[in-house]
């Protein structure tokens, strides 16, 4: 098959969203969920290698990946979702980066990268607490796909990113304006203290 390379043009009003599933039980039988985050956010994507275990990880942490001579911390996103893992072993790892950190996301498989509007994200379904990390869900070739908050799944998990500091954008000003456009709440609500 022939690749497809798709351009899109700044002002369009469109946001890249990587678009993944994680294979999991829902009610005894193998199911795939898809979900989706910002492909600023995300880097590459690697196959899954050997992680090193780190004695009491907290629930989510599955290791440390060893990458180009430095080491980033992974997390499982089936163990963050709460989900019962499936038969498929978990293949590739999105290494994310956001606040000057980099992370890495343990999923079962990359589908692709989808552009859509900001206009296609509709609101995430109201089911209380049993939902926590979405954001956002887009339909996508009659599935619906989760858009998930990476900042807080890496906040709750790995707890090392605090505070996000505005002092370098502060010292910056000369009197223009900052558009800040920012999917997840949690550094929404960092930056607006």
């Amino acid at each position: 098959t022939e690749d497809r390379i798709e351009t899109i043009e700044i002002g369009f009003n469109r946001v890249g969203m990587v678009d993944f599933h994680i294979t999991h039980l829902q009610n005894g039988a193998e199911a795939h969920g898809r979900f989706a985050i910002n492909a600023f956010k995300a880097k590459e994507f690697v196959p899954r290698k050997e992680l090193l275990p780190l004695p009491h990880a907290p629930r989510g942490f599955a290791g440390m990946l060893l990458l180009r001579e430095k080491t980033i911390p992974v997390i499982s996103l089936i163990d963050c979702l709460g989900f019962t893992a499936g038969g498929e072993p978990e293949g590739s790892i999105i290494i994310c980066e956001f606040a000057g950190r980099t992370v890495g996301m343990l999923v079962h498989g990359v589908n692709r990268v989808n552009y859509i509007t900001w206009q296609a994200i509709m609101p995430p379904p109201e089911t209380g607490s049993r939902m926590p990390y979405t954001v956002g869900t887009i339909l996508m070739g009659g599935e619906v796909v989760f858009v998930l908050d990476f900042e807080r799944i890496v906040q709750e998990v790995l707890a090392i990113y605090g505070e996000v500091d505005l002092g370098t954008v502060e010292s910056r000003r000369t009197g223009s304006r900052l558009l800040l456009v920012e999917d997840s709440a949690i550094i929404r609500r960092q930056t607006s203290q």
